[in-house]
């Protein structure tokens, strides 16, 4: 007898709690669940609850197709695909068979098969309801209230095992639902009292959130001992002001008739005469 699979049941049953419901697209008749909407769906509550799901081909058949007039019009392709979910945390899977049917003038029918196989698949494992936007307003949809309870109290559990402290869990909890419910911070314990589907989602949606950054250790008490912690930054310091320029004039600097003389500043007509007659009498220019 193969071992029991609570793990990846568990996984599954979280993903079931949260794939209840999606729109149809188009109008009329032809409205339906599209194929994307699906996959997405299903992906995106995979890579929350740990899971990840492998589709293979298993059988491709293809007939062509015949009208009231006998004449051949396309191509009836019916493909069965084997979907394997996996548990990432411990490898435990479970393999499911489904087949779809798409019909094409051409060669599309082989993709139309596999996609109706994909939504088949997961609109039965999920028993995801469908309306148009006339017939169900997400807002508006009422709930199943013990299964509502039933996805708090995992969660609740969950808060727990990662909280600072089972106080601090349960006020975070009642906070949340309260404010989702009332918009106000009037504390609600009791999930069962959220009247509508959208209301649940956004709590159990915040409530996620908690559970990610508290199991991150990344706790109130904590962030707060950090900034704490932290030094405020040394003031830039200044550039120390240039001092003012000065200029030394020495003896060399001077023509030898003003040597010797610093302490009696000459005038500007003494520097320049003194200047001229020293060019003149070493410089003179020869014809």
């Amino acid at each position: 007898m193969s071992e029991p699979k609570l793990e990846l049941y568990a996984a599954m049953a979280k993903a079931f709690d949260a794939l209840t419901y999606l729109q149809k697209a188009g109008t009329g008749a032809h409205a339906a669940i599209s194929h994307d909407a699906v996959k997405r769906a299903v992906s995106r509550e995979f890579q929350r609850c740990g899971l990840i799901w492998f589709p293979s081909e298993v059988r491709v058949e293809m007939k062509e197709n015949v009208n009231k007039d006998n004449e051949k019009n396309g191509y009836m392709t019916t493909a069965t695909v084997a979907f394997t979910t996996v548990h990432i945390a411990t490898g435990q899977e479970i393999t499911q068979v489904f087949s779809g049917q798409g019909y094409d003038p051409l060669d599309s029918g082989l993709a139309k098969a596999w996609s109706r196989a994909i939504k088949g698949w997961g609109i039965a494992t999920f028993m995801i309801e469908s309306g148009s936007e006339a017939e169900v307003d997400d807002n508006d949809q009422p709930i199943d209230k013990d299964s509502i309870e039933r996805s708090f109290k995992r969660i609740k559990q969950d808060l727990h095992k990662v909280a600072p402290s089972r106080e601090k869990a349960d006020a975070k909890f009642a906070e949340i639902i309260g404010y989702y419910k009332t918009h106000s911070k009037r504390l609600v314990e009791d999930p069962r009292e959220f009247k509508t589907r959208a209301e649940a989602r956004q709590a159990y949606a915040a409530l996620i959130q908690v559970k990610d950054i508290w199991g991150g250790e990344r706790f109130e008490a904590e962030a707060e001992g950090e900034a704490a912690k932290q030094k405020p930054k040394p003031a830039a310091k200044r550039a120390p002001k240039p001092e003012p320029l000065t200029i030394t004039i020495t003896d060399d600097d001077l023509p030898p008739e003003l040597r010797g003389q610093q302490d009696e500043e000459p005038s500007d007509v003494e520097l320049d005469a003194a200047m001229e007659k020293q060019e003149s009498a070493s410089g003179r220019l020869k014809w």
